[in-house]
Parts: structure tokens; C-alpha cells; sequence
């Protein structure tokens, strides 16, 4: 019986996976590491013969077939279901997706625990940035906190919006769609975050009278730190824990820390 080569394994192989899904070496088993370079020539050959196309650097796909069109090239939103295995939205990606801007981003921003780095799918442009945590979990809800922890984070820096309108959008979320699940990942990874995040997490939860949760999250902070977020009217309880308001600049702020600071320095020994 006549032994099969490389290619007509590679192609045997290929055709076991659905059209306009993306693969790549690791795909092909243990005949990318034993075979490594064959593999790599099949590869270029498919590719030469227009069996298969290149999206990017290292990874491919089968077209879809059009009468009118001919091969179609593969859509970005398939392309980035393979960036969002690693990571998850990000930037004014993350906050139009939470409702928190109307602004619609031209690169989408992906957080990873990797480095940062850009790549373009066709033609969207992808930027990934390091994300807080270190290992991302592939539960829907699990991401969903992470993107309500990060919109916490960069409360200030939202694009179209003010840190009480953010606010005000995340209690609608909490509504409609924030279950007893993603309040355990908000506290999980919300202990992970900056203080700043905490005692802002812990204020919505105390207000969502999630008493337990905001009270372990009050446990973790410096009962004399204060945090400039910028809001104010979205919650009540703001003086409560210690978020400075939009009435009084950094500046002021900034003069307390240091009286303070100056006040403490006094009675060390």
C-alpha cells in the first residue's frame, strides 16, 4: 500500500475544519513537531494553489465560495473569535459594549496577560494591552466583571462620559444583568485591583445592598486614604468611602494628602 505524503495528509486534515475558521500549526498535532518543516511546505503549497488563504502570519483558513464573488475573504469578526480566547474587550471597546460611550473605537483593544502588541485582521487594526489579573478565565461572566472592574479603573478616562454617568450606566447593568455569579468574579478579581477600584466596587455594592461584599472589600482599605474618581450625585455614599468628588481638584486633594501626611509624621517615634 502506497504511503500517504504530507501534503495529502495536511489536505486530508484541512478539510475536517469548517469554512472561514482560522487554524495553525498547532492544529495539525504531532506532525507539528515531528514534521515540522513539511508541514510548513504544505502549507505554502496550499496557499500557492489557492486551496487555502494566509489570514496572518502563521495562520490560515478555507475561503468561503462565492458564485458572484468568487473565494470570499475571511470577515474580521471571525478572525478575532481566536483573539478573544486569550483575553477579552478592552478600552472604549469594553465601554461602548457596556453602554458606558456612544463612541465607536476604529482599533479595538484586547486585554491579555501577555505582552503588549498590535495586529491587523484584514482590515481591523488590534491592539493588545496587559490586563490586571494574570490568568484570564474563558467564562462568559467571569469577563463581564473584568470589563465592569477595568471601566472602574479608567472611571476618569471614559471617552463621551462622565464618572457619574459611568456609574449610572453600571447600576442599569447590575439591573439587568449582573447575577449572584458575577458578583462572586467582581469580588474575586476586584481584590486584585487597585484601591481606587475597591472602595468604588465596594460603595455600588453597598448601594445594591450587597452589605457582605462591600464590608469584605472595606476590610482591604486604608480607612484615611482618599481616591480622586470624580463622583459624586451617582453615589450617595461617596464621602462614606473616602472617594473625593468633582467639586474639589486634585489640587485640593492633593494639599489634604500632605497636611495629613505632615500631621502623621509628627507623632512617629
Amino acid at each position: 500500500m502506497k504511503k500517504k505524503s504530507v501534503i495529502e495528509i495536511v489536505r486530508q486534515m484541512v478539510e475536517q475544519i469548517p469554512v472561514a475558521q482560522s487554524f495553525g500549526f498547532a492544529d495539525f498535532g504531532d506532525l507539528a513537531t515531528t514534521r515540522r518543516r513539511a508541514l510548513s511546505r504544505a502549507l505554502r503549497q496550499m496557499v500557492k494553489d489557492k486551496e487555502i488563504r494566509r489570514a496572518y502570519p502563521g495562520r490560515f483558513y478555507r475561503p468561503r465560495a462565492s458564485d458572484r464573488f468568487g473565494p470570499m475573504e475571511l470577515f474580521g469578526r471571525e478572525l478575532l473569535r481566536e483573539a478573544l480566547d486569550v483575553g477579552y474587550p478592552a478600552g472604549s471597546w469594553a465601554h461602548n459594549d457596556l453602554g458606558l460611550s456612544t463612541q465607536v473605537p476604529m482599533v479595538l483593544t484586547i486585554a491579555t496577560p501577555s505582552w503588549t502588541h498590535e495586529r491587523r485582521f484584514g482590515y481591523q487594526k488590534v491592539r493588545y494591552i496587559q490586563s490586571t489579573i494574570k490568568e484570564i478565565p474563558k467564562v462568559h461572566a467571569a469577563r463581564l466583571a473584568l470589563m465592569i472592574l477595568d471601566a472602574l479603573k479608567e472611571i476618569r478616562h471614559v471617552s463621551d462620559s462622565s464618572p457619574n454617568h459611568v456609574v449610572n450606566q453600571l447600576f442599569l447593568l447590575f439591573k439587568q444583568h449582573v447575577t449572584i455569579e458575577h458578583l462572586g468574579y467582581l469580588l474575586k478579581y476586584g481584590l486584585q485591583y487597585p484601591p481606587q477600584v475597591r472602595a468604588l466596587l465596594g460603595a455600588i455594592f453597598e448601594i445594591e445592598k450587597h452589605l457582605h461584599l462591600s464590608e469584605m472589600l472595606r476590610k482591604t482599605l486604608n480607612p484615611r486614604t482618599e481616591y480622586f474618581v470624580g463622583v459624586d450625585k451617582a453615589l450617595p455614599n461617596f464621602k462614606k468611602w473616602k472617594l473625593v468628588g468633582p467639586g474639589r481638584t486634585y489640587r485640593a486633594w492633593e494639599r489634604r494628602w500632605k497636611k495629613r501626611r505632615n500631621e502623621a509624621q509628627k507623632f512617629e517615634p
